[in-house]
């Protein structure tokens, strides 16, 4: 019921953006940062990730027809975007005997090794970001408020936490080496795909309304958990 609440409201502060009383102040921000996950391939291990987040959205503020003044709604109650992440996975090793009936000698046994390289690639896209919770406060002084890092909308710091739900793509782009006693064949390509549902927590501290410095945990579907740390920065016009 709570869920639904969230996702009422927020298909009604987008349709609000469109109305004649609103004043939309689009924004992006990207941010790179690390990650860390499991992986059938990992060797009981985990695996390191390098990322890039991108997202986008608005701020509205509706104009009140009575007073003609500007109300603040609810600042980036949702958000869209997406997460590409790239990583090493641990290189591993096969070996397959096959018997060969060779005229004269007979029937012999030879081994086919393989070695095999991966690397990840997972691309994550939420269906929305709600923003559940935010606080925002102007630190004392007017100085830093003049420096040209300052945001001309945003306060000093604000603190909101995120919840999203999406899916996440994972593919496993492969190279295997094969050798055996007569020869060797080597870069045979391949990869594999896997999907799954997610949902994540985000806790976001912005600096100056320019600095996204974000903290995520992603839960998907088999209950593996993705802690992620990121940074960046944010455009508003």
């Amino acid at each position: 019921m709570k869920l639904n609440t969230y996702f009422n409201f927020a298909i009604f502060s987008a349709a609000a953006l469109f109305t004649e009383g609103c004043v939309n102040q689009p924004y992006y921000q990207v941010q790179a940062g690390y990650a860390n996950t499991d992986h059938p391939k990992d060797l009981g291990g985990h695996i390191d990730l390098m990322c890039l987040r991108a997202r986008g959205g608005t701020r509205a503020e509706i104009k009140k027809p009575s007073e003609q003044e500007f109300d603040p709604v609810g600042k980036e109650k949702f958000r869209l975007g997406a997460d590409i992440c790239y990583g090493k996975l641990p290189d591993s090793s096969s070996k397959q005997s096959y018997s060969v009936d060779i005229p004269v000698v007979g029937e012999q046994e030879t081994d086919i090794q393989g070695v095999t390289s991966s690397n990840l690639v997972k691309i994550a896209i939420p269906f929305l970001e709600y923003k559940y919770f935010g606080l925002e406060a102007n630190f004392p002084g007017e100085a830093l408020r003049k420096h040209p890092i300052h945001s001309n909308i945003e306060k000093d710091l604000s603190l909101n936490l995120w919840i999203s739900g999406g899916y996440t793509i994972d593919f496993s782009v492969s190279e295997t080496d094969y050798s055996t006693s007569g020869g060797s064949i080597n870069n045979i390509p391949g990869v594999d795909v896997d999907g799954k549902f997610y949902g994540e927590l985000t806790n976001e501290v912005t600096l100056f309304g320019k600095l996204p410095l974000s903290m995520s945990l992603r839960l998907d579907q088999d209950a593996k958990l993705t802690p992620s740390l990121l940074g960046g920065y944010k455009i508003q016009w």
